[in-house]
């Protein structure tokens, strides 16, 4: 059974009490593969890039206006273990997940539901040391947007490699915008940072994962990072 024909039909199912606009919405981006424009949050990444992504809470609000409750997402194993990057011993993820879709049909009269489903492994670099716990429930948030990213298509053009490589301000940017989107508003003591750190404006694209580290300490929070891809 075709993907779109499976989503059809469980749409149908829904339609027969209500249609409201979130559900189409939600509908056209699962069948057209498509994120809106206002759902796509960006950071900054290794190389001097800019990755683009959805957050697990657009990924879930989503899901639930198209699906409601036919469908259903586990956890089924992780592993914490640490990484040496560069001389410094960092802590990672990843988490094994399962994402099933139940796709209403009818058999002798009497309505039963298939099961379709994606495992995936959601990962997550806990460079800001956010609490064991978070870090976990980071990689499995993580984890439901690769799902739907195997099970739909929504959001693939975002696992698309991309070679070009930042400007300074394209890395200064999206490092600002980074800092902007965690609440953190004191541009003077990024400058400041940077400069104490020997980061200059020739340097910044070379030394970007240096610079990112230095703005992610500085936002502080674990909980304005854990939702980070």
């Amino acid at each position: 059974m075709a993907k779109n024909t499976e989503l059809s039909t469980a749409a149908a199912e829904l339609t027969k009490s209500e249609i409201n606009p979130e559900f189409l919405k939600a509908i056209n981006a699962l069948k057209k593969k498509k994120v809106p424009t206002s759902a796509i949050q960006k950071r900054p990444g290794k190389g001097g890039k800019t990755f683009s992504y959805i957050s697990h809470t657009w990924a879930t609000e989503t899901i639930q206006n198209a699906l409601g409750n036919l469908w259903s997402y586990d956890a089924i194993k992780w592993d914490v273990f640490t990484d040496n990057i560069k001389g410094k011993d960092v802590q990672n993820v990843a988490a094994l997940v399962k994402f099933t879709m139940h796709i209403p049909f009818e058999s002798n009269g009497t309505m039963q539901l298939m099961d379709r489903s994606v495992t995936e492994v959601g990962s997550f670099v806990n460079e800001a040391r956010m609490p064991t716990s978070n870090a976990i429930a980071a990689a499995i948030s993580r984890g439901l947007c690769r799902c739907l990213m195997r099970m739909f298509g929504l959001g693939i053009e975002f696992y698309k490699s991309d070679d070009i490589q930042m400007t300074t301000v394209d890395a200064w940017s999206a490092l600002w915008e980074f800092a902007q989107n965690q609440g953190f508003r004191d541009k003077d003591a990024v400058t400041k940072a940077f400069a104490d750190a020997e980061i200059t404006k020739d340097s910044l694209v070379d030394r970007f994962e240096d610079a990112y580290r230095i703005v992610a300490e500085l936002v502080g929070s674990a909980k304005k990072t854990e939702t980070m891809p």
